[in-house]
């Protein structure tokens, strides 16, 4: 398994524009903000031309979607606070960028790609939105989900 870092160093030798995803709860433990630190240092002390994107909905995602749908909401151990993404990224020197709206992610994309060095884009998504499909519990990859059951027209 290739970490963020080993992901960003590889992929900037292969890639005219390198670009690495991280969900805000990722990694060992729910530790994302480890996860950034190394793709940031990484990327700064190897002058790597990476965009890295964080989508930040404050939740470890797929735990709390499964709480959402398969167990009434009941949340446990899945509301996160991490640091201010992009002042960690200005911290390492790097361009930090914060998206909150629709209407600002293709000019974040577009500055990103136009700055030479690595960048870090922030997306900030609504608490509870859903990533589909996603695979219930116990269930085969066969058996995955689409859409969301409580809002079908069947």
């Amino acid at each position: 398994r290739l970490t963020g870092c080993a992901t960003c160093v590889r992929r900037a030798e292969e890639e005219e524009i390198a670009e690495e995803l991280i969900g805000e709860g990722e990694g060992e433990g729910g530790e994302a903000e480890d996860e950034v630190h190394c793709s940031l240092a990484t990327c700064v002390q190897e002058n790597l031309d990476v965009n890295i994107a964080i989508i930040n909905n404050g939740y470890l995602g797929m735990v709390r979607q499964w709480q959402d749908l398969f167990h009434q909401k009941n949340y446990s151990e899945v509301k996160i606070l991490g640091p201010d993404f992009v002042k960690l990224a200005e911290a390492y020197g790097v361009t930090g960028i914060r998206v909150s709206t629709h209407a600002e992610i293709m000019p974040a994309v577009q500055k990103a790609r136009s700055i030479k060095g690595p960048v870090l884009i922030e997306f900030v998504i609504e608490p509870e939105t859903n990533v589909w499909p996603i695979v219930p519990p116990g269930a085969a990859n066969s058996e995955m989900m689409h859409l969301d059951p409580r809002y079908s027209d069947e």
